[in-house]
This record gives C-alpha cells, sequence and structure tokens, in this order.
C-alpha cells in the first residue's frame, strides 16, 4: 500500500508509527521537499469484497475514540487528518480528508453504540460494546493497485 501511495503522491513520503504498539495515529504524510508534515493519517485496512462493501453502504466503520485523537492530534499541530481505507482484495485504496487543521469533522457521519472487535491487532478477537463512527467513504478518491486474495 505504502509504494502505491507514494506512486500516486511522488511528492509526500509515507511514516508510519510503530505497529507493534497501539498508537495515537497511523501514520503521517510529510513533504518530502520541505520535510514539513502535511497530514495526519487513519490508516485501515478491511479484508472485504466489492459485494460485501456495497452491502455496508460504502460506510467505513472507526472507533469514535479513534476519529476523536485525530481530531485532537490534528488541532494541536494545526494540521489536517485524512484517512486511508485500503482493501487488498479489490486493489483499492480510499483516500479521504476527514478532519481540518483546527480539529473538525469534514464529512458527515453517524455514532452508534455497536457490539465490535476490541482489536484487531490479536489472536484472540473478543468483542466489546462502545461507540463507533460510521463514515460514508462513496466519494473518496481511489487509488487503485494490484489485488490481494482475501487471507483470513
Amino acid at each position: 500500500m505504502v509504494k502505491v501511495l507514494q506512486e500516486e503522491y511522488p511528492t509526500l513520503l509515507y511514516v508510519q508509527t510503530p505497529k507493534k504498539r497501539e498508537s495515537a495515529v497511523d501514520a503521517m504524510l510529510v513533504d518530502n521537499r520541505s520535510m514539513e508534515i502535511q497530514y495526519v493519517v487513519e490508516q485501515k485496512t478491511r479484508q472485504i469484497s466489492e459485494e460485501q462493501w456495497q452491502y455496508y453502504n460504502h460506510t467505513w466503520l472507526i472507533t469514535t475514540a479513534k476519529v476523536k485523537k485525530l481530531q485532537e492530534i490534528c488541532r494541536s499541530l494545526c494540521i489536517p487528518g485524512m484517512g486511508l481505507l485500503y482493501m487488498p482484495p479489490q486493489g483499492l485504496i480510499l483516500c479521504k480528508l476527514l478532519v481540518d487543521s483546527a480539529g473538525n469533522m469534514l464529512v458527515p457521519y453517524e455514532d452508534h453504540h455497536t457490539l465490535t472487535q476490541a482489536t484487531c491487532n490479536s489472536e484472540h478477537k473478543p468483542k466489546v460494546m462502545r461507540e463507533n463512527r460510521y463514515i460514508n467513504m462513496k466519494a473518496a478518491k481511489k487509488i487503485t493497485c494490484a489485488p490481494i486474495p482475501y487471507r483470513v
């Protein structure tokens, strides 16, 4: 995914936070000429087909707490927040500006308390009830890449 993004945005460098720890954000997009941070990034990978994506009405579920943390960081750094949703089976990356540099949401969303996985980063996937934000990604910029078959 990172290689595809760098081909699409050659002046931006994708700098990710440590994967083995739970970071407040997933990455920063940095201008490789000025070395200034351009975007704070919330990135998720979803192993879903086009049919599943249509079933979910092109909506991305993110925990509300994670989005509020993104808003807080954007506000404190005066930098906008970008959402990147990577769907390997479709060979698709969706990019959408979610938060402005003042920390305000730029996209319509709905918050609902729902039962979801506690984390995607563990062997055991316990369920928890929490507030989740549903963001419609239908109008997001689409970047295509080679599909990667679904993996469990």
